[in-house]
């Protein structure tokens, strides 16, 4: 799959932008659950495609100019030149229908780089992105010559030195396809944070805490700082629905409670844990606590997770599977007193940050 996203290192006066090399102006790339097409165009209209079902597809090929200059000045239109990450409506919590696409459009002093995560993130961009998304299709029909895939694949990514950006962590939405596919229910969420935001050296604890009960998928997250701050994220969402009910918080915790934090954190069987891979499945239910917590030697990873399920290839029967979840406890109530019911200072929905989470 083309997992990675052009960086922005590319500038003009770089090798790959000598004069006897025309410009790259635009790399496209739309991800489907079974499918997934990208494309690099040149500005004398030369094209590399990627097609991926089971097998990757490379391709070659040239457009005319006459489709180039319109390309170009559709580029370069306001609607397209001021779209910004910003602007772009967040993905829901539950995707029932993964329709990604990844935009790169090379400008002076670098690249404009826009990922719209679902279908619906383009609603309010139709004018801007429905003439890239015909571009993507008619690229795949124009005259073109196959290459071979293990000496010519790229990713569509451009040759040279350039700076890859790793996708963001996978949402529950974005998990591959279920073992049991008519297993009612959401799939289990499978991406573990390996880091938090470098600026942040007071981090005690960052916690993402993740459950499904069958109606409504919870997200929330907190990173808890030495000095007692904390900054709280809640995201729910229901199956029966499509709006996410979004709650940020920031407030401090006292000392004592800090010391009751330092001594759960320092419980040996928290310290000794080895992350286990959260299964990639539907479950009717599950909970997952994914933890950073602060050591002497650095960020430990911590991973705790069970759900249960329905078991299609035993005749249905019951599926429950636990993974040091009952070990979560104590923290789970410390920070629901600590954190949650604590009075708190509300902020707006783009202070998000998933808690350091990103990458």
């Amino acid at each position: 799959m083309c997992a990675f996203l052009v960086g922005l290192l590319a500038q003009p006066g770089r090798a790959q932008d000598k004069p006897e090399t025309p410009p790259y102006l635009l790399r496209l790339e739309r991800i489907l659950r079974d499918n997934n097409v990208c494309a690099l165009i040149r500005a004398d209209g030369h094209f590399h495609l990627e097609k991926q079902r089971e097998v990757t597809r490379v391709f070659e090929g040239t457009i005319p100019q006459v489709d180039v200059a319109s390309l170009q000045n559709h580029l370069n239109s306001d609607r397209v030149s001021r779209l910004s990450q910003a602007q772009i409506r967040r993905p829901p919590l539950i995707l029932r229908k993964p329709d990604e696409l990844l935009v790169s459009i090379h400008r002076a002093g670098g690249w404009q780089d826009l990922v719209f995560p679902t279908a619906e993130s383009r609603d309010d961009y139709r004018d801007a992105l429905d003439p890239l998304l015909k571009l993507l299709e008619e690229l795949q029909k124009a005259p073109q010559t196959e290459l071979s895939e293990d000496e010519d694949r790229n990713n569509c990514l451009l040759p040279g030195k350039i700076e890859l950006k790793t996708r963001a962590p996978a949402r529950p939405t974005s998990t591959p396809a279920p073992l049991d596919p008519v297993e009612p229910g959401v799939a289990l969420p499978g991406a573990v944070p390996t880091g938090t935001d470098a600026r942040k050296k007071d981090l005690s604890l960052v916690a993402e805490l993740t459950t499904f009960d069958g109606e409504t998928l919870d997200v929330s997250c907190f990173a808890i700082y030495t000095s007692g701050r904390f900054h709280h994220e809640s995201k729910s969402q229901k199956t029966s629905g499509k709006t996410v009910a979004v709650l940020i918080r920031e407030g401090s915790v006292a000392l004592p409670e800090m010391e009751q934090l330092t001594a759960i954190l320092n419980d040996p069987a928290l310290m000794s844990n080895t992350p286990e891979e959260i299964p990639t499945r539907r479950a009717r239910q599950f909970e997952i606590a994914k933890l950073l917590v602060a050591r002497d030697n650095g960020m430990q990873q911590i991973v705790f997770w069970s759900y249960a399920a329905r078991s299609l290839r035993f005749g249905g029967l019951p599926d429950f599977r636990d993974h040091g979840m009952k070990l979560v406890r104590p923290l789970r109530k410390w920070l629901k007193v600590n954190v949650e019911e604590k009075p708190a200072t509300l902020l707006p929905e783009t202070s998000a940050d998933e808690c350091g989470m990103k990458p």
